[in-house]
């Protein structure tokens, strides 16, 4: 049996080339990273009955680890190659071995801690340093619309901005305002409340902590005016997270690469040995079945014979 990606949708998870591709994958991504976070926040017991509760609301999962169906029944993708809890603590100790920042591995501790392993997908999902895409609400969206309306009156800017932010693309987000301060006259200035500008870190992604520095910003005044580089100051909290984020997953794409593949090929092997210990254990239960099967058949046989005699015996008597 061979693990080999039979279509695109493999070879997106990222084991080919970097994991910055998180977002292109889609809905299956962001389930996983939502079933690690509401395990971390405490709403959920395990990765598990996350995803047990997502898929009770129609959202795509995968199959739990351990299963042994296959696509066609002959290959397993690489979506469906399996770790056991061991591999995966092997996998850590490899990646921060090889220069993975701890805090990008925070998702990935959540699933490894899980009692059942996980597929590769999944490992592949948790290595994401952004973590999930924000829910922007209405009033949020309202404010950070109107605050780039100042940039841009068409509403094309607020538009890409927050098509990026939905997409968990904070760092792009931020560039594309910065670019269109840049479209503006010298010396132009934009209003920007201190509620506008948590609006707009909370679309960006930023933890609490880089709220917290944003929101210190204003010095204590519930607004400012501010030109392009006076705004790139204010948003030095949003900047530094994002910076951040971008050299953890970096470091952390460069590990993946290297201690990824040895232990693909481990599991591979452990599969491979387990589908063929199965086998084995299956044709040994069938040459038992044909074994009892034969014998009850010559008993059978032979107490027949045995009955059959005497009834002979007594007629002749």
């Amino acid at each position: 049996m061979q693990i080999m990606p039979t279509d695109s949708a493999d070879a997106s998870l990222g084991f080919f080339g970097s994991t910055n591709t998180a977002v292109d994958r889609g809905d299956f991504l962001q389930t996983m990273q939502d079933a690690m976070e509401s395990v971390q926040d405490g709403s959920e017991v395990s990765v598990s009955a996350a995803l047990d509760a997502d898929a009770e609301a129609g959202r795509p999962v995968v199959e739990s680890p351990y299963t042994r169906t296959t696509t066609d029944g002959v290959t397993y993708t690489l979506s469906e190659v399996c770790f056991t809890k061991q591999e995966l603590a092997e996998l850590r100790q490899q990646l921060v071995k090889e220069g993975a920042p701890e805090e990008a591995l925070r998702q990935f501790d959540i699933l490894a801690s899980q009692p059942n392993g996980a597929t590769l997908a999944q490992v592949m999902a948790s290595l994401q340093v952004a973590g999930t895409t924000p829910n922007l609400n209405e009033e949020d969206e309202h404010a950070i619309i109107a605050l780039l309306g100042q940039i841009d009156p068409t509403g094309d800017l607020a538009k890409d901005v927050l098509d990026k932010m939905r997409n968990g693309n904070g760092e792009a987000a931020l560039e594309l305002i910065a670019q269109g301060f840049a479209n503006m006259d010298a010396g132009s200035r934009i209003e920007i409340g201190i509620e506008d500008a948590l609006a707009l870190g909370r679309g960006l992604g930023l933890d609490a902590g880089s709220l917290m520095n944003l929101a210190g910003n204003f010095g204590g005044f519930p607004a400012l005016k501010v030109t392009a580089e006076q705004f790139g100051n204010l948003m030095a909290p949003a900047t530094a997270q994002l910076t951040q984020q971008r050299a953890n997953q970096e470091k952390l794409d460069a590990a993946v690469e290297k201690t990824l593949k040895p232990i693909i090929s481990k599991a591979r092997d452990r599969m491979e040995k387990e589908k063929a210990a199965s086998e084995l254990e299956n044709r040994r239960v069938q040459q038992s079945r044909i074994l009892i099967d034969r014998t009850v058949q010559e008993k059978s046989r032979g107490i027949l014979d045995e009955t059959l005699a005497c009834c002979l015996s007594a007629a002749c008597a």
